[in-house]
C-alpha cells in the first residue's frame, strides 16, 4: 500500500467520497471497543450492510442508525423510548462543509492531519497531528465494494457525531478517504488523544487511547436478515420526534 501527500487534502474529501451507490453487496462488520485491552470491551456494535442500507445496531446504547444513501436520509432509532428522528444527508454535508469554509487556515491545520501516513514499528499506520492521531492496520477485502461501503458509512457516522458533539471530524474523514481510495478497511483502529489539562492551552504529554477491533463477515446469516426486517418494521412503528427532542 502506498499513501501519498496528495491524499491528505482538507477540502476535497468532504465532497468527493469515491463511492458508487449503484454497487451493492451484503455483509456485516462487528466492532469491539476497548479502553483497556486487558479487560472486556466497553462497547460492542454491529453494522449490517443490506440492500444498499447501512444499519448500525448499538444494543448497549439502545440505538440503531440506518443510513440510506438511495433515499438520502439517515434514521436514528431509540429502542428504549421507541422514537425516531430523520436527518437529511445533503443537509448534514452542507452543514459540515459550511463549518470548514468558515474556518481559518490555522484552524483547519489544527483539526487536520499535518503529515503523510507513516508506518510504526508495530506495523500500524499513523495519521494525525500533535493533538490527535489514528493508528490503523488495513486489510483488503476480496470484494472492494465492502471497503468503499464501510468507508462511506464511517464518514456519515462521524458527520453525525460532529453535528451533535460540535467537533469537526476532519482527521477521521481523511483516514476514511485514504482507505476508500485504497479499497481497504481497518481491522484495528487506535484513537490517540493528547490530553490538554484544565486551564492549559498546550498538551502536557499524557495521552488517552481508545481501541476498536473490527471483524468482517462477508455474508449475512439468517439472523442478520431477521434483524434487518425487525429494524425496517421499527422504522415504520416508532414515533417521529424532532432533532431537538431526540437529542436533548
Amino acid at each position: 500500500m502506498r499513501f501519498t501527500a496528495a491524499m491528505l487534502g482538507t477540502l476535497h474529501f468532504l465532497a468527493s467520497v469515491g463511492v458508487c451507490y449503484g454497487q451493492i453487496t451484503d455483509f456485516r462488520i462487528d466492532i469491539d471497543i476497548y479502553k483497556d485491552e486487558q479487560k472486556p470491551p466497553i462497547s460492542s456494535v454491529q453494522t449490517i450492510f443490506a440492500d444498499g442500507r447501512y444499519i448500525e445496531v448499538d444494543d448497549d446504547r439502545k440505538r440503531i442508525t440506518v443510513v440510506d444513501p438511495g433515499k438520502g436520509f439517515i434514521t436514528i432509532l431509540d429502542s428504549q423510548n421507541k422514537s425516531r428522528v430523520e436527518l437529511n444527508m445533503a443537509d448534514l454535508e452542507r452543514q459540515l462543509n459550511s463549518v470548514l469554509q468558515n474556518m481559518s487556515d490555522e484552524q483547519r491545520r489544527a483539526l487536520s492531519s499535518d503529515r503523510e501516513p507513516m508506518i510504526e514499528v508495530d506495523n500500524l499506520f499513523v495519521i494525525g497531528n500533535d493533538r490527535l492521531r489514528y493508528k490503523f492496520r488495513p486489510i483488503t477485502p476480496a470484494n472492494p465494494v465492502i471497503a468503499t461501503s464501510y468507508g462511506d458509512f464511517a464518514n456519515w457516522s462521524v458527520r453525525i457525531n460532529a453535528l451533535f458533539n460540535k467537533t469537526p471530524p476532519f482527521i477521521r474523514m481523511q483516514l476514511n478517504q485514504l482507505l476508500i481510495d485504497q479499497r481497504q478497511l481497518p481491522s484495528e483502529l487506535r484513537r490517540v488523544t493528547v490530553v490538554v489539562p484544565p486551564n492549559e492551552k498546550e498538551p502536557q504529554g499524557k495521552t488517552e487511547e481508545i481501541v476498536a477491533r473490527l471483524i468482517l463477515k462477508e455474508s449475512l446469516s439468517n439472523s442478520d436478515r431477521t434483524r434487518v426486517a425487525s429494524v425496517m418494521k421499527s422504522m415504520e412503528e416508532y414515533k417521529w420526534t424532532s432533532e431537538k427532542e431526540f437529542f436533548r
